[in-house]
This record gives C-alpha cells, sequence and structure tokens, in this order.
C-alpha cells in the first residue's frame, strides 16, 4: 500500500547562511504519506501539503501547529489520527495574507483562515470541474489563481 511505502515521508526547513542552505532543525514525519507542496508566508510560518489530504501549517522551525483536514473541512491541533483522505491528495497550497489557499485533485480550492494567533477554520471552498493541479495567490490582495486539468485558470 502507498501509506506503507510512503510513511513517515519528512518536511524540512533549510536556512540561508552565507550564501549555503543548511537544515533548520530535524526533519518532520507527520504526514502519512508523500509531501506534495509547500508554501510560505512573510512572516516566516509555512505549510505543506500531502497525499494523507491535510494541509499541515508550520513554524519556521517546521514544528506542526494546525493540521488542515480536505475530507471533513476542519483543523485541529497536530498529533492523532492521519487526515481522513476523502478529500482527494493536496497537491498545491499557497499564503494568503489571512490564511492559506490549497488544492486538490478532486477539483477543490480551498480556502482556510487563521494564523497569528487566530484559530484555523474552512472559509470557503471554488469548485473546478476536476484536478486542480496548482494554485497561487498574491500576498499582498489576497487574490487567488488556480490551475485545473482542463486547461482553465
Amino acid at each position: 500500500s502507498e501509506g506503507g511505502r510512503y510513511a513517515g515521508m519528512l518536511a524540512q526547513t533549510y536556512a540561508r547562511d552565507g550564501g549555503k542552505y543548511a537544515p533548520r532543525g530535524p526533519p518532520r514525519a507527520d504526514h502519512a504519506g508523500p509531501v506534495r507542496c509547500a508554501a510560505a508566508s512573510a512572516d516566516g510560518a509555512w505549510a505543506t501539503g500531502g497525499n494523507d489530504g491535510t494541509v499541515r501549517v508550520r513554524a519556521p522551525d517546521g514544528t506542526c501547529t494546525a493540521v488542515l483536514d480536505h475530507g471533513t473541512f476542519a483543523a485541529r491541533p497536530p498529533g492523532g489520527a492521519a487526515g481522513s483522505s476523502g478529500g482527494g491528495i493536496v497537491l498545491g497550497c499557497a499564503a494568503l495574507p489571512d490564511g492559506i489557499a490549497s488544492c486538490t485533485e478532486t477539483g477543490a480550492v480551498v480556502v482556510w483562515r487563521g494564523g497569528g494567533g487566530a484559530a484555523w477554520g474552512h472559509a470557503q471552498t471554488l469548485v473546478h470541474p476536476g484536478c486542480v493541479w496548482a494554485v497561487w495567490c498574491d500576498a499582498e490582495t489576497g487574490d487567488v489563481a488556480s490551475a485545473c486539468h482542463d486547461g482553465t485558470l
């Protein structure tokens, strides 16, 4: 099974030091399967998305601070069960000024609001006719663009 083959896939942060990159803290192995995407915000926080149907919100050192589940559209603290995987594989994520946008193979672009001490929660779902391969956000305006398999943007 894919979960067995890829269990413990890592997310790692690197800090730039004198033109070279060095690991910042230990690797994180909290996704239940491959990590498919990563996005950073201006405040140093970042997020990862993966085959387990979740987005993991992270502190600058990589520590998971919240889990955003595409299957249930719920946010929860780190730890506990893996994602529900009912929401499909998370293929892309991008930082918004006040949250995160993520996209899945099931045709959803999900907007999550939170961060900066605020609780995370599902804000909106934008529906495409098929797999959404990528999502991009303008860091200043919060505008979102997504790329769907049928050629729409």
